[in-house]
């Protein structure tokens, strides 16, 4: 999952001029369109192969006479590579294929006779040995196709040591510095200029960290922070525009910069064009408690340097207040993070009347940092209702499970 100038389509010119040279195999590219199919071959793959001397002697020119060869299809001694495009279902289900590329996936077009990415995957089902790499600019959350394959892959996330502490990080939009052009380090919050991020990426300190690295499918996601070709005051620039067309109504520019630049999903607003709209509807608490609570639950996410937790008041027919949201600050793994939990899920909440409420139930996710460590505090607590969580995708799931 990735965005545009971060070396996406890049890789897989890579991967096919791999295994034409290295490794002959039957290979299909598959694109949204075929005319975009004919545009990859004619200004990326035809160029590859003539400014690269080991292809060049191994493909022939489509143009030679005799040489068998088109726009969309190239043979060479021991394999070929096929493009085809995801609204030409015919072109999927043909011969077989070992080496599976799609690129754009999130722009495939709907057809008449089933999923593309399906139907071009029953292709490889004859070679042991296959090989899927399947690449797009995400789209809108809930939606995007790249999205979904990513949350059920290993979710590897490019990190950089942090020019100041060396620290492993991930490049995130959240702590660049826009005056000064830097970013906040995560783990010691000195501002590093972009030139020092982008030398610590030169000289190959970079490193994919895999949020599941037990997971058989392996996922991988980059922003154009970490992109040689885009410079950080170019995506501050496009950022600054894009929110001002956003406070005019215009949301379009904003998603562009978050699918293409941030490689994240656009989340829509929804109705609401004027924020004022919502901000009218705030409350002033008398109290740590509004009248109309009747019971307060805590959830708590784990991290790998803190626990965030909130605390919300329900009442009747689901009405809900936010009570506090905060930070503990401390690795999982430490017990006295896990004592600061208690002191806030053990305190006294208070009425304007001076009656209080304590947490009745809590949630703690279990779901990729320090699993272990979340059982262990919750099965200690059970009697207190604390109870570990993990989000699973997919309809039919059992609530509860032994």
């Amino acid at each position: 999952m990735m965005g545009s100038q971060v070396g996406k389509t890049l890789s897989q010119e890579n991967i096919i001029g791999y295994y034409i040279d290295q490794d002959p195999s039957p290979m299909m590219l598959v694109v949204p369109t075929l005319d975009m199919g004919k545009s990859f071959s004619k200004d990326r793959l035809s160029t590859m192969i003539r400014d690269t001397p080991v292809l060049t002697k191994k493909v022939a020119d489509s143009k030679a006479k005799d040489s068998g060869n088109t726009i969309l299809h190239k043979s060479f001694p021991g394999g070929h590579i096929t493009i085809v495009g995801s609204n030409s279902p015919a072109s999927l289900a043909s011969r077989p294929i070992r080496i599976l590329l799609v690129d754009e996936l999130d722009r495939f077009e709907a057809t008449s006779e089933g999923d593309a990415l399906d139907l071009a995957r029953r292709r490889t089902a004859t070679f042991h040995n296959r090989k899927i790499v399947v690449a797009s600019t995400p789209t809108i959350k809930g939606h995007s196709r790249i999205e979904q394959l990513y949350n059920n892959s290993s979710k590897g996330e490019w990190h950089l040591p942090c020019p100041k502490c060396e620290a492993l990080q991930p490049l995130e939009w959240n702590r660049i510095i826009f005056d000064s052009v830097s970013m906040r380090c995560l783990h010691c919050g000195f501002d590093s200029p972009e030139i020092d991020w982008k030398k610590q990426q030169i000289a190959g300190k970079g490193e994919w960290i895999h949020e599941f690295p037990e997971r058989k499918v392996k996922g991988f996601h980059m922003n154009a922070l970490a992109s040689p070709w885009t410079r950080w005051q170019e995506m501050i620039d496009a950022f600054l525009i894009a929110q001002e067309e956003l406070k005019k109504g215009n949301p379009e520019q904003m998603q562009v910069f978050v699918n293409t630049l941030l490689s994240e999903t656009w989340e829509d607003r929804g109705d609401i064009q004027d924020e004022n709209i919502l901000l009218e509807r705030r409350e002033s608490y008398d109290a740590e408690l509004p009248n109309g609570v009747l019971i307060l639950t805590m959830a708590v996410d784990t991290q790998n340097d803190r626990l965030e937790y909130e605390v919300v008041g329900w009442g009747k027919e689901e009405e809900s207040w936010g009570i506090e949201k905060g930070v503990i600050w401390g690795k999982p793994d430490n017990p006295q993070t896990w004592r600061e939990l208690d002191d806030k899920r053990e305190r006294v909440w208070k009425f304007a009347n001076g009656a209080g409420l304590i947490v009745a139930c809590t949630f703690v996710d279990s779901g990729g940092h320090y699993t272990d460590e979340v059982y262990k505090y919750c099965g200690q607590r059970l009697q207190s209702r604390v109870f570990p969580i993990k989000g699973e995708g997919g309809s039919g799931l059992e609530l509860i499970r032994k």
